[in-house]
């Protein structure tokens, strides 16, 4: 098993969007880390145009503002880099990776892409799975419980950072 975990490649994906529904609301940054086994061998992020407003609630809870993403990216920008960033060899880590999914897949069905062929493992539903009498499983708890540190949760660079650090721990 560890032989196998050192030769897989894993791209650990997080995003923040302007709301919950990836049919109405849009990301506003994406990050990625690259993982050679468990080691880091890249890290990229980039804050989103979601044209449309970001809320006063979303701000509080991001610190992504308008103002920040009004010079940003468009969304068809920054689904041609995670093309790049994100192979499709390698397989995708994600915390509650339905979500993140489904908003990478919503915003390139928008931009005319295929959705993510990426084999998909998410760190919550692990951490469901080999932790079972926990109780807690947000990204927050789960970090806090097994020693990892996230400073400034909320933003996706971080938190693809703590779900990274998450991942071996979960294996």
């Amino acid at each position: 098993m560890e032989e196998l975990i050192r030769s897989t490649r894993f791209s650990v994906v997080d995003v923040e969007t302007t709301g919950r529904s990836s049919d109405r609301h849009r990301v506003t940054e994406i990050a990625v880390v690259g993982l050679s086994g468990i080691a880091v061998v890249s890290e990229e992020s980039t804050l989103v145009n979601p044209e449309q407003y970001v809320s006063r609630e979303i701000q509080a809870l991001t610190g992504i503002s308008n103002a920040m993403v009004s010079t940003a990216p468009s969304e068809r920008e920054a689904m041609g880099s995670l093309d790049f960033w994100l192979p499709d060899d390698t397989v995708l880590v994600a915390h509650n990776a339905s979500f993140d999914v489904g908003f990478i897949n919503s915003a390139r069905a928008r931009t005319g892409r295929r959705p993510l062929p990426n084999r998909v493992l998410c760190t919550l539903r692990l951490a469901r799975r080999v932790m079972p009498l926990h109780r807690g499983f947000s990204l927050a708890r789960l970090a806090t419980h097994l020693g990892v540190r996230i400073h400034a949760r909320h933003r996706a660079l971080r938190d693809a950072r703590a779900t990274a650090q998450i991942l071996p721990l979960l294996i």
